[in-house]
């Protein structure tokens, strides 16, 4: 979706309806592009266009896709590929043995997308449910076994990494009463930790890989600092308009009423990234802010 930059109004409307048509976005009554535009003043619209065009939109449809590849790519970590019958052998073991853990936040929630993503795991990877576990269920079960097992996260965003370093050195109680994290449990060869995010930062893996060097990482997509709005010379922005991003970003942040800091997203990130079931909180504000005479692109709540 990046750099198509030539763009007239009519072209982006076509474009758009037929990303719409074609189920890529969903429809106009819950992505509404055209009165987010109307945000924008005249003098804006180029920018507004650029960040339009930016923003990546991904269906259920697609999060499926992407869940099936990431965790395939898990086989490369089992041993070559050849002799064929040695490595399905390995895999088969890994499949039959696999913990999928969720990542939690620091109040763990129903309506967190892990759980989302934990359907998938059974329904897709056709991991059994006994085998899909929470960070304390999993601790308890790595905890009494005997034998090293794989742990695979599965998630769809990292954005600063934080949610899955407090997953990785959570404290839990065993039912013995003894305390324990899954960093510990690594660390005493309970386990071999594997996370599987859809989309990642740079930023966020590079921290996970600081302060979690026990797992090993297989994101689908990474988004390094080229993705992000806030950075002129991102692929968000055409170069001639470079020079006034900082400035455009700043008064449309005032006109939606938002503090400049938070309307760039959390960890100041500026993302134009969405799923079907919600949008990161390091995803750019300007695209879901909902106020009087400011138009979200994105709504979840229709």
């Amino acid at each position: 979706m990046l750099g198509t930059f030539s763009a007239t109004p009519e072209a982006l409307d076509s474009r758009n309806r037929a990303l719409c048509d074609m189920q890529v976005w969903p429809t106009a009554q819950k992505l509404d592009w055209r009165g987010w535009l109307r945000n924008f003043p005249a003098e804006d619209q180029h920018y507004a266009r650029c960040l339009l065009e930016a923003f990546v939109y991904m269906s259920n449809a697609t999060i499926d896709a992407l869940f099936k590849a990431g965790f395939r790519s898990l086989s490369r970590s089992v041993g070559p590929f050849e002799p064929p019958a040695d490595a399905r052998a390995r895999w088969h073991r890994f499949m039959s043995t696999v913990l999928v853990v969720l990542v939690e936040g620091e109040e763990p929630s129903p309506t967190d997308s892990a759980h989302l993503f934990a359907r998938r795991a059974r329904d897709l990877a056709h991991v059994p449910d006994s085998r899909i576990l929470s960070p304390a269920d999993a601790c308890g079960q790595l905890l009494h076994g005997s034998a090293r097992r794989p742990v695979v996260f599965v998630d769809d965003f990292v954005g600063s990494g934080n949610q899955f370093v407090d997953t990785w050195v959570r404290q839990h109680t065993s039912t013995s009463g003894a305390m324990t994290s899954l960093r510990e449990l690594a660390l005493a060869g309970k386990c071999e930790p594997f996370y599987v995010p859809l989309v990642a930062t740079t930023y966020g893996l590079e921290r996970i890989r600081y302060d979690c060097p026990q797992v090993k990482l297989y994101p689908v997509h990474e988004l390094g600092d080229e993705y992000s709005c806030s950075n002129p010379t991102s692929l968000v922005w055409r170069p001639d308009l470079q020079a006034g991003v900082a400035d455009f970003l700043s008064r449309s942040a005032a006109r939606a009423g938002l503090n400049p800091t938070v309307a760039l997203g959390f960890h100041q990130l500026a993302l134009a990234v969405g799923f079907e079931h919600g949008v990161p909180d390091a995803t750019l504000k300007l695209f879901t802010h909902r106020a009087d005479g400011w138009r979200p692109l994105v709504r979840f709540d229709d």
